[in-house]
């Protein structure tokens, strides 16, 4: 099961990186300002395919905007 290992915010990207993940598999990026939504509340932040080693970054273009809360929440979440 793969499970972030960094994640920092680059101008107004925030930058996601993870490991453990089955080698090839696509996994969603998701984001809420709520960790008590369901799921499909949740909004798709970004999209990627785990490298053969099962470790992806991926850049959540402009999750980290001004006029955002200050509080986000980010999952995994298999295809």
């Amino acid at each position: 099961r793969p499970g972030f290992t960094s994640i920092s915010v680059s101008g107004t990207n925030v930058v996601l990186s993870a490991t453990n993940g089955a080698a090839g598999g696509t996994y969603y990026v998701l984001g809420s300002t709520n960790a008590a939504l369901p799921l499909n509340q949740w909004l798709p932040m970004a999209t990627n395919v785990l490298s053969a080693g099962g470790n992806f970054t991926v850049t959540a273009t402009n999750a980290a905007n001004a006029g955002a809360p200050w509080q986000q929440f980010f999952i995994l979440q298999t295809q």
